[in-house]
Parts: structure tokens; sequence; C-alpha cells
């Protein structure tokens, strides 16, 4: 309650000297209520300066309406107290004024700006409009244009004057593509010197019956011909030719043809005229020219073979003057006029120097047996596949026709079948091989029990018994052992 009185205490000697006596009124029951924040909710107390004060700066307290105000005509900006100019301008401290930027002027009563004087804002300043062609001129203070262009305020634009048309670069006469403007003649002068100049269409052209050849006027006599500037004609490039004014080409006359040098008689491609005979003669010996189709061919049923005219006996044969007929180049071989080719007769073929019967690779043909024999002795001649093999189950050894029982066995010619070549051993016919009977081994010299290195066979006994006569046998090992307790050391 002490402490609760000295505040109320303090409180109120503030109160009378810094507030209206209703504030005092107000503080008194705050302290008795104990609230102690007096100055609103835009300030707070100042113990140092004994007074309320505003939690933002730039503004002032009044102790009347307990609130926090900018002062001096400013405003709250959300971050200070600052002059209102609006959002086009801003507040100069210099001048203390409001001030605008790019040479705009304020306006105080609508707090905005503008251009004066004629100007209008083009995005970075004030400057005069002149449209988009020209630009303001600050020397002569009037819009002017670029390339010879003159300005017409009115619509704000450029245009060329005194019949000039825009080029791309300045205003100048339009002569067209052809022409160029000359200022000594004051007129239009064609770009090839030779061609005269039309106003109405602009363009250049040759007159007096010339064209243009790509380099100057000059008559038109075709491709083929060109102008005598003494005859005053058209004279044909190719001497032989004569010169035809209607379609301005060149011809031969007289029935004659261009041959790539001159003008000569047609004779095609297989002949060529003979001035003395005023014909066309063949170029092939002994051939005989057609004048209708303008070709050389042989007659009489005969062929050109690359050097002459000649009878057409094919490829194997030729054609024989004293007998009049085609003969085979291979002696021994027929002719056959059908099919022009030479053939063996008799079922005899070719064999690369005569003809004669085919035996195959195997055989040749005996004249005495009439009939082809196999080369190998002992061999039977098969005509159909035309090769040798050896019969009745024998095969060719490399000398000869026999049977074949391996390499362990031979045949044997007595008992007529395979026997082992090792006395003893059976023949297997299947698998060509010799071997031992069941339970027996070949020893080296014959087939035999094998009873190991310490034992051998007793036929009397039918088994193995060691060399040794006091020694066992073991079947399974092969080998011998000495008793249990006759041996030394058990």
């Amino acid at each position: 309650m002490l402490v609760k009185h000295l505040v109320f205490t303090a409180l109120c000697t503030l109160s009378s000297v810094r507030a209206s006596p209703a504030a005092e009124a107000e503080a008194r029951v705050a302290a008795r209520d104990g609230y102690y924040n007096v100055c609103g909710n835009d300030a707070r107390y100042d113990e140092w300066k004994k007074q309320c004060v505003c939690n933002n700066k730039d503004m002032s307290y009044d102790a009347k309406t307990l609130k926090c105000a900018c002062s001096d005509g400013k405003i709250w900006n959300g971050h200070g107290c600052a002059y209102d100019c609006g959002k086009e301008a801003s507040y100069d401290d210099k001048s203390k004024a409001c001030a605008c930027s790019g040479g705009k002027q304020y306006d105080a009563g609508s707090k905005t700006c503008s251009c004066a004087g004629g100007t209008v804002w083009n995005g970075h300043g004030c400057a005069y409009d002149c449209g988009k062609e020209a630009s303001y001129d600050e020397k002569n203070k009037v819009c002017a244009c670029s390339g010879g262009k003159k300005y017409d305020a009115g619509s704000k634009t450029c245009s060329c004057t005194e019949g000039t048309v825009w080029n791309g670069h300045s205003c100048a006469y339009d002569c067209g593509k052809e022409a160029s403007y000359n200022a000594y003649s004051k007129s239009c002068v064609c770009n090839s010197q030779d061609k005269k100049y039309d106003d109405k269409s602009k363009t250049c052209s040759c007159t007096g019956g010339k064209v243009w050849n790509g380099k100057q006027c000059a008559y038109d006599c075709g491709a083929e011909a060109s102008h005598d500037d003494k005859s005053n004609t058209c004279v044909c490039n190719d001497k032989d030719k004569k010169y035809e004014a209607g379609s301005k080409t060149c011809s031969c006359a007289g029935g004659k043809v261009w041959n790539g040098k001159q003008c000569a008689y047609d004779c095609g491609k297989e002949a060529s005229h003979d001035d003395k005979s005023n014909t066309c003669v063949c170029h092939g010996q002994g051939k005989k020219y057609d004048a209708g189709s303008k070709t050389c061919s042989c007659a009489d049923g005969k062929v050109w073979n690359g050097k002459e005219c000649a009878y057409d006996c094919g490829a194997d044969a030729s054609y024989n003057a004293y007998s009049k007929t085609c003969v085979c180049s291979k002696g021994g071989m027929n002719y056959d006029s059908k099919s022009k080719t030479c053939s063996c007769a008799d079922g005899k073929v070719w064999n690369g120097k005569q003809c004669a019967h085919d035996c195959g690779a195997d055989a040749t043909y005996n004249a005495y047996a009439k009939a082809c024999v196999c080369s190998k002795s002992g061999m039977n001649y098969d005509s159909k596949s035309k090769t040798c093999a050896c019969a009745g189950g024998k095969v060719w050894n490399g000398h000869q026709c026999a049977y074949d029982c391996g390499s362990e066995a031979s045949y044997n010619d007595k008992a007529g079948r395979c026997v082992c070549n090792k006395t003893g051993m059976d023949y297997d016919a299947h698998n060509k091989q010799c071997q031992c009977a069941y339970g027996l081994t070949w020893t080296g010299s014959k087939c035999g029990h094998d009873c190991g290195k310490d034992a051998s066979y007793n036929d009397k006994l039918k088994g193995c018994v060691c060399n040794n006569a006091d020694w066992s046998y073991e079947a399974k090992t092969k080998t011998c052992k000495c008793p249990y307790g006759k041996c030394y050391g058990q």
C-alpha cells in the first residue's frame, strides 16, 4: 500500500505540471486502478524527459487528445512525416517546395506534374512533339527533317518535294531502276549510254531496231549471226551457212547439213560424201549404202566382223571360200548351221585338245574294248556317275582294292575273313579292332591272365600263384604278401 501511494503521488505531481485538469483526473483514475500508461496508444512516458513521447520520432504529441500526429502540414507516408506533393513530385529541402523530375512543372492545386510551353513527355523528358519523322532543332527553335525532307507542322510528318522521292538515303529524283538524275542537264540519263530514257515508263531501251546484247545496243541478228556495218546486213558466224531474216537463224543450203565444221552432205554416221562420184560411200569395206535410212549394211547374208563383211559362222567356226561352207575351228567337231555352233559327235566331248569320250576323272576310253576303263586296277566303272570304285566291300588301300580290316588285322583269303595280327586276339568286325577274350589281357606276346608283377597264372589251379610259394596272393590288388607271423619283423 505504501508503494502504491508513492506512485500515485508522483503521477499527480506530473499531471499538475504538464497535463490539463481533465488529464490529471484521468491519471488519478489510472493510478487508482493500477494502470500506468497515461500517454495513449501512440506514445509512451519518458522518465528522463518526464513527459509523454511519440513512438514515431517525426510525430508531435497532443496531451489533450493523448495522440501523435505530423506537424507543419506534413503527413505520415508509412516511414516518416513528409510533405504531401502527390505521386508525381517530391519535396525539395533547398527550395522548400514540391519539385517535378524531367523538366515538368508542379501544380500545387492538383498535386500533379506536367510539361509546359507546348512540350510533351517523351518517356525521358519534356520535349517538343515533332512526330516520329522529325526532331526539334534547338538553334532554330523549329522541327527539322533529315535527308532533305521538309516538315509539315499540320501532320507532323516529313516528305520529299519538287518531284523528288525518298530512295532510302535522301530525297532524289525518281528515274527508275535503269537511269539516274543528271544535275547538269537536270534530266534522267540512262545508265547504259546507248539506251534512251522514256519519261512515262521511267525505263531505258535501245532504238532504231537495235536490242541490248548485254554490253551495248546492237542489231538483233539472232544467236547464229552478227551485224556487218559495211554491208549493213546480218552475216552468219559459220561462213558456209546462209542467213534467214525471218527466223534470224543460219542453215546450210543445197541439201547439205552442218557437220560441226562446215556444211556437208548428210550421209549418216556410217558413210561420207564422195565428191568425184557425188554419192555417199560406206566406211566399212564391202558394205552397201541405203539412202533412205542413211545407213550401211552387209549384203548377201554376210555380217560385219569388225573388219569387213563376211559370212556369219558364229564364234566357233569360220567361212571356207574353197568349200563355201562354215568349218569348225577345232578339228573333229561338227558344225550346226541353225545354232551356228560346233560340237563333238557320238557322245564325245572336247577335252582341250580333241573330241573324246567323257569317262570322268577316274577312267580313260579304251578303243579296243570300246568302253571306259578305270585307271586303277581292280576298280569297277560306273557309267552313270562316270566314277570308279572297288567292289565286294573292298576299299582302295593306296595300291589295290582290298578288304578294310583296320590297322590291327589283315584279310585272310583262305579263311575268307579278317584275322588279328596278334595271335590269340579276337577280331571285332563292327569297330574293326582286335582284343583279348573276356578276363584276359595282352602280355606282350599273347593273351593271358593279369596276375601282377609278383605272381603268374597256374593252368592246373586255374588261378594266380605267387612266385614265392610261401606268400599269399591278393586278387584285388594283384600283389603278393607274406602271411602274418611267418615273415621276419611281424
